[in-house]
C-alpha cells in the first residue's frame, strides 16, 4: 500500500512531507511520494499504480479534469465540480473524488477567516 500525489510539474509539493507527517501522526506507515505523470499519461499511469501497490492519490494539474473519462466512478461532488483530486483504489476499481470544495468551504468559515474579513473589509 502506497499514496502519490501525481502532476506536472509536481516534484516540488509539499503534500509527500504533509501528508506523510499526517499519516505518522496517525500511527500509519504508508509510504506517500510525488510522482510526475505528465498529460496524456493517465491510462498508462493507472495500470502502472495498481501494479505497483498504490491504492490512492491526489491529482493536481494538469490531470483534475483529464481523470473524469478514466474513473469507474465519480463522487456527486466531483461530478457537480467536473474535476477529481483524489483518487482511491476500492475492490479492484479507480474512485474520484473532489475535496477542493469542502475544504474551501470550511477555510472559509473558519474562525481564522472570519478575523481576516474582519481586518481587511
Amino acid at each position: 500500500m502506497s499514496l502519490q500525489v501525481i502532476g506536472d510539474p509536481v516534484l516540488h509539493s509539499k503534500s509527500p512531507a504533509l501528508h506523510g507527517a499526517m499519516l505518522s501522526a496517525l500511527g500509519l506507515d504508508i509510504p506517500y511520494d510525488a510522482r510526475t505523470v505528465r498529460r496524456g499519461e493517465l491510462p498508462e499511469y493507472l495500470t502502472w499504480a495498481e501494479e505497483h501497490g498504490v491504492t490512492g492519490f491526489n491529482a493536481t494539474m494538469p490531470h483534475k479534469e483529464d481523470l473524469l473519462p478514466l474513473l469507474d466512478g465519480i463522487d456527486p461532488a466531483a461530478r457537480l465540480t467536473g474535476a477529481v483530486n483524489t483518487v482511491c483504489l476500492r475492490e479492484g476499481a479507480w474512485v474520484g473524488f473532489n475535496t477542493d470544495g469542502a475544504g474551501a468551504a470550511g477555510a472559509a468559515l473558519s474562525p481564522s477567516a472570519a478575523a481576516a474579513a474582519r481586518a481587511c473589509p
